[in-house]
């Protein structure tokens, strides 16, 4: 998942060897959710929807989209409007910025519910900027998330009060009790 590969990441890229993953016991995880708005991505493709869909229902996960992906082979044409009907009851919407919309739920849900370091979901927030449009969801988020990410690694002796104030804008949109997008029944 992500957040393994972005704890090792901000390790070496912000020099922080004290940032740990709090679930290191836990084996690094693929999701279904996170894939599909991927996929939605420009160079992605669906073929590993299926695959994952039988995964996670393996593990126990449910529902009807997770079952009608899971149903699927790698070439189903269906595919990419199942990958699209999954992301737009996720987001409540449609349209070109539905991935950048779920992709930024996951990771600030999982920050709120700490699941993951905050600098570490803000990054993972942050690496979607390439492909934010000017009038992209979010974009006043991602800038305060810029900006507290910047100030935390310019900042160490501040680092605990900018993880706050990253968790807060992160409440700001998903909630203080938010449900792990990546374990909902979809």
């Amino acid at each position: 998942m992500l957040e393994k590969s972005g704890v090792r990441n901000q390790r070496r890229d912000l020099g922080v060897d004290d940032l740990r993953d709090p679930y290191l016991d836990l084996p690094a995880r693929r999701s279904l959710v996170l894939t599909a708005a991927h996929t939605s991505l420009p160079e992605a493709a669906v073929e590993d929807l299926p695959d994952l869909a039988r995964e996670e229902v393996a593990q126990g996960l449910t529902g009807p989209m997770r079952t009608a992906l899971s149903r699927c082979d790698a070439g189903d044409p269906s595919l990419p409007a199942l990958r699209d009907d999954l992301l737009a009851r996720l987001s409540g919407t449609s349209g070109p910025s539905v991935a950048l919309v779920v992709a930024d739920h996951v990771h600030l849900r999982r920050l709120v519910l700490g699941v993951v370091p905050a600098v570490v979901a803000a990054g993972n927030v942050l690496w979607y900027s390439a492909y934010r449009q000017a009038e992209a969801p979010h974009a006043d988020v991602v800038a305060s998330l810029r900006e507290l990410y910047e100030a935390w690694k310019a900042n160490p002796g501040q680092r605990e009060a900018l993880d706050g104030r990253m968790r807060e804008v992160a409440v700001g949109v998903v909630g203080e009790w938010p449900e792990d997008l990546l374990d909902v029944a979809v």
